[in-house]
């Protein structure tokens, strides 16, 4: 019997799957922001990450991307460069995930 719990134990350890502590993205800074685009993945171009959020913002708004943090995906956004003009020219983007942060604000 004692076998049969050490075997079991060692099977669940071997195949065991990772878990991430998600980055979680949201905005505090401004009221609304015309044009937000927030990416996920790990390529060195945010912009060739996949596209995740692609429209308005509102202060207050929060989300968690699965996946993400902890030697997962990494999370990257960029907005509008002038929020109060909304055809303004679309910013660089911004990595805003790492290892040590897992929350990211949207400035």
């Amino acid at each position: 019997m004692k076998n049969l719990i050490l075997l079991s134990a060692i099977f669940s350890l071997t195949f065991a799957t990772t878990a991430y502590a998600d980055i979680t993205t949201y905005i505090d800074a401004w009221n609304y922001i015309p044009h937000v685009q927030i990416t996920v993945g790990n390529l060195e171009d945010c912009g060739q990450d996949q596209l995740v959020y692609d429209r308005p913002m509102s202060s207050g708004y929060r989300a968690s991307w699965p996946g993400t943090g902890e030697d997962g995906n990494g999370v990257c956004w960029r907005r509008n460069d002038d929020p109060d003009n909304p055809n303004s020219p679309m910013g660089i983007w911004t990595r805003c995930a790492d290892d040590s942060n897992l929350e990211c604000e949207i400035r």
